[in-house]
């Protein structure tokens, strides 16, 4: 049995800036979600942390307590954030916001330093679960890993919704950012189109966002079949019963682990894409 362990050094605890715990407090009428818990997460290097609660996402530094971004999402509307996921892109420090909004979702990247929100995707269903996938792109992007349609994308998130839809948005990080823009649309293509790069330079020019989605066959009629990589379907649920509720990609193996509220999980291929 191994002996504990003491720590060299124990710091004092340090308050939060009083900013951000007012921020985090205040109604803000029948629009916020007053009613919701607050809970956040850590950076990967442990420098800043971020505290969420309804509609407000508040970034402070770990060895300061002072306020370093605040965000308050679409405060005139009925909005909550759902998920945050920080975006590890070399010499940046960003974060990525899933939102359940009204008649749908959204995902936003945002940036720390800035305050400043630089993109915003709209989606039919509501945000559930996000996770970065790569921020490389084109010739930089790791090809053992990820599909010829993947690879024209530059920069990808998997964003899985509501009704158990899971997609993989190109995020446009190749391209300047209008932080004042409003939000973007998506065009959804599957494992089976054609032509990705032209369909990507068209959607350039809009200033969309192209979309794989992965499973499209797998909802039908108003229902979400869920199937086994033969296609046969293990069961069948409403769709607005269902939802994405987490989601992991693993470098080493190229393969993104989906799961679901009603307790079972998928596994897929991102090089093919195909369903393990």
């Amino acid at each position: 049995m191994r002996a504990q362990q003491l720590a060299d050094q124990t710091s004092t605890l340090i308050p939060f800036n009083s900013a951000s715990l007012q921020s985090l407090q205040r109604q803000l009428g029948k629009c916020s979600d007053v009613g919701s818990s607050i809970y956040g997460g850590t950076s990967d290097n442990g420098k800043w942390n971020w505290l969420v609660r309804g509609q407000i996402l508040e970034v402070i530094g770990t060895s300061s307590g002072q306020r370093l971004a605040s965000f308050c999402f679409q405060s005139e509307k009925r909005c909550t954030i759902t998920s945050v996921k920080e975006y590890c892109i070399p010499g940046s420090s960003r974060l990525l916001v899933g939102l359940d909004v009204q008649n749908g979702g959204m995902l936003c990247l945002v940036d720390v330093i800035t305050s400043q929100i630089l993109t915003q995707v709209s989606f039919p269903y509501k945000v559930t679960a996000i996770e970065p996938v790569t921020y490389a792109g084109v010739v930089k992007a790791p090809n053992f890993a990820l599909s010829d349609h993947l690879r024209c994308f530059f920069g990808i998130v998997a964003v899985g919704t509501e009704g158990g839809h899971i997609y993989l948005v190109d995020m446009h990080l190749d391209v300047e950012y209008d932080s004042l823009a409003d939000s973007k649309k998506i065009l959804v293509i599957t494992p089976a189109s054609a032509k990705t790069p032209e369909l990507r330079r068209k959607v350039l020019r809009t200033g969309d966002h192209l979309c794989l989605e992965l499973g499209g066959d797998h909802h039908k009629n108003r229902a979400f079949n869920f199937s086994k990589p033969s296609g046969e379907i293990l069961k069948a649920f409403q769709a607005s019963g269902v939802c994405v509720s987490a989601i992991t990609y693993v470098p080493k193996l190229g393969s993104l682990f989906v799961g679901f509220d009603f307790g079972c999980f998928q596994i897929w291929r991102l090089a093919a894409p195909i369903l393990e």
